[in-house]
Order: C-alpha cells, then sequence, then structure tokens
C-alpha cells in the first residue's frame, strides 16, 4: 500500500504560497521602480490582494479542524484482488 501523509499536502500548499508570494512582491517592487502608480494599477492591485486575502482566510477556516495525520491511500494492490478472476453470472 503506498499512502501520503496529509501534512504533506499542507506542505505544498505553503510552497506554493511562499512562491506566490514571492511574485506579488516582485509586482509590486515593478510597479514602483517603473512609476506606474495610478489609480487603476492601485484597484487592480488592491482588489487581486483583497481577494487573495479572503482566499487564504476560508482556506484557514476550512482546514481548521483537519487531522494531519492521516493517510492518502495513493494505490492498494488489494484493489485489484479478484479483478481477473472470472465471474459467474446468475
Amino acid at each position: 500500500m503506498i499512502a501520503i501523509p496529509l501534512y504533506t499536502f499542507l506542505g505544498l500548499y505553503l510552497l506554493l504560497l511562499g512562491i506566490f508570494t514571492l511574485f506579488f512582491i516582485i509586482n509590486i517592487a515593478h510597479l514602483v521602480q517603473t512609476s506606474s502608480l495610478t489609480f487603476v494599477s492601485f484597484v487592480v492591485t488592491f482588489i487581486f490582494f483583497a481577494s487573495v486575502t479572503l482566499l487564504i482566510y476560508a482556506t484557514m477556516n476550512l482546514l481548521e479542524g483537519t487531522q494531519w495525520q492521516y493517510e492518502v491511500i495513493i494505490f492498494n494492490k488489494e484493489w485489484f484482488v479478484g479483478l481477473f478472476i472470472p465471474r459467474q453470472l446468475m
């Protein structure tokens, strides 16, 4: 049986969240560096940041009671037991 602990997916999520944060910081630095500080760029950046904040808050609420020690079964050889044995039709 091949199983992956659930906290592995949390680690992957946090890694992707860190990469996303890095790109967000680079984006803000690029806006400041190129002097693209217009009202439209501010509104779009604010809406983007607000939606990301809302998604992270929703994720925290949904994952609040999760038991991280559970395992997700990827493959189990017992799924295939009896698969190639002919069955009798009644």
